[in-house]
Order: structure tokens, then sequence, then C-alpha cells
């Protein structure tokens, strides 16, 4: 294994060996090219310069990136959740970051309501018994969804939820909404914060200031 800073290697005015060599297999890959710039990455190759394998990390604390990544979380023969990001970065504590978009499936189960939650970008603690939903600045290319757009959510009982962050606990079954909030169903709508919604118990509770109005 060697390690060396690829600035000078990058230029094509730079005619060393090892430059060309470092060039030649560089140009070969297929990741996506991250924010750390130009070329660098990890790369496994043979002495002759064959390329094997390689990888370029957007934040270079992640141990690993999943580009276009669908995951099932399955307790016992219940699924707890599936997930779909256009970025799925992992790192040393267990904890992940799903960007670029994704979307959460939690399904109905005897005990609780099923929702659904898209956004731009997640965060699960190291248990994943924790998210964090918000929205993104920006997209980038094979987003799932528009990352840009609010933090939707839509419970099984007919609930829709439209906010900027969002807070699942897999262990009471809670989604909390601290920021300005509205929330939706079939001839009602309201607006406030902060809200919390207990898939456990069907309820919607909007602490504070809430403007509801009814149709029909």
């Amino acid at each position: 294994m060697a390690a060396d800073a690829c600035d000078r290697m990058q230029r094509e005015s730079c005619q060393d060996e090892d430059a060309l060599l470092f060039r030649k297999f560089a140009g070969e890959r297929t990741s996506t090219k991250g924010n750390r710039g130009g070329n660098q990455g990890h790369y496994a190759v043979t002495p002759s310069g064959e390329l094997l394998a390689s990888s370029s990390n957007t934040d270079p604390k992640a141990l690993a990136e999943i580009r276009g990544a669908q995951v099932t979380q399955a307790a016992g023969e219940l699924k707890d959740y599936t997930y779909n990001a256009g970025l799925q970065q992992l790192y040393e504590d267990g904890s992940l970051r799903l960007s670029n978009g994704f979307r959460v499936d939690v399904p109905e189960q005897a005990d609780r309501d099923g929702f659904l939650v898209t956004g731009g970008e997640a965060r699960g603690d190291a248990d994943q018994d924790r998210f964090v939903f918000t929205r993104a600045e920006s997209a980038g290319d094979d987003a799932v969804g528009d990352p840009t757009a609010p933090v939707l959510i839509r419970v099984s009982d007919g609930l829709g939820a439209e906010t900027d962050t969002a807070i699942y606990s897999r262990q009471d079954g809670t989604v909390s909404m601290p920021g300005a909030t509205t929330l939706r169903r079939m001839g009602m709508t309201a607006v406030g914060h902060p809200v919390t919604v207990d898939t456990n118990r069907s309820l919607a509770t909007l602490d504070g200031e809430a403007q509801v109005s009814l149709a029909g």
C-alpha cells in the first residue's frame, strides 16, 4: 500500500513516470467523483497499472458509500422499514447518512400505523432507532425524488404532513416536527408547531400556536 499527493500527478504537463501511470488507471475508474476534487480517492492496481477497484468518498470520515442504496431492515419476519437513497454513507460509530434524496417506508403493523417519508437528507444513529429527516439545499445527479422539496410524511390513516425537519423515534413510534408544519387530512388543514404524530395511537398533537381550517 502506498499514499501520495496526487496534485502533481493530475497535471497533464507532468510527464513523470509515476504521473503517467496514475493518470492511466485514474482515467479508467467508473466511480463518481466526490467533492474531494479531481481524481483523489483510493485505488487498487496491479504493478503494471491495471485498475482492479477504486472509490472516492464525498465525506472523508465515511467508511463506505453506496450510490442508489436500497435497504430493508427486518426484525424477525416483519419489515421494520425500507429506504432508498441517492447516496448512503456509513460511519465508524455505526451511524448512517442518506443524502441526495431519500424515501423511507415504515410498513403498517398490528400495533402501529405505517408511514412514508421523503426528503433531501436523513441521519440515523448507531442503532438506527432515531432518524432526523431534513430537506436539502441542492440536488446532485441520480437523486431520489426532489431533495430540495420539504420533508413529506404520509401516514397510513390518511394524515399528511409537510415540514422542513422531522425526527422519527422507533422506540416510541413518534414523528416529531419542531418547526412550522402543515397537516392535511380529508376536509381539514392545520398549520402549527411543534407537531407530534404518534403512530401507535393514530394521534397527531399540535402544541403552541395552531390554525385549523375545516372544509365541507
